[in-house]
């Protein structure tokens, strides 16, 4: 198994607790308390975003007349399973984020 798929497996992984999260909120099902810890859920979508983002992302420095250049390059070929986890993470993040705006800042 190449380290691509390791880490789409590992952030799959990571991102269970924020599904659960968005979930139990939609579905009305009660979770155990062990799995939706602010530090598991936020920590978990944070790792599972940049552990996927290593092979789909690809940079290079150099250095050319005295500046300081870098590239960015997005794969696409091969990688198809750490995009999903890196859009999936986001969009988790975003619906959380924003559930928490919804819920704290209500006009009076």
């Amino acid at each position: 198994m190449d380290k691509s798929r390791r880490f789409a497996i590992v952030g799959l992984a990571l991102l269970l607790p924020a599904c659960l999260v968005c979930l139990s909120g939609l579905l009305q099902f009660p979770v155990p308390n062990g799995l939706i810890q602010p530090f598991l859920v936020m920590g978990g979508l944070l790792v599972a975003f940049v552990v996927n983002l290593l092979p789909v992302l690809r940079t290079s420095w150099r250095r050319e007349d005295g500046a300081l250049v870098g590239t960015v390059r997005l794969r696409f070929e091969g990688v198809l399973p750490n995009l999903g986890i890196v859009t999936t993470s986001v969009l988790l993040t975003a619906v959380i984020a924003g559930y928490l705006f919804v819920e704290n800042f209500q006009p009076r």
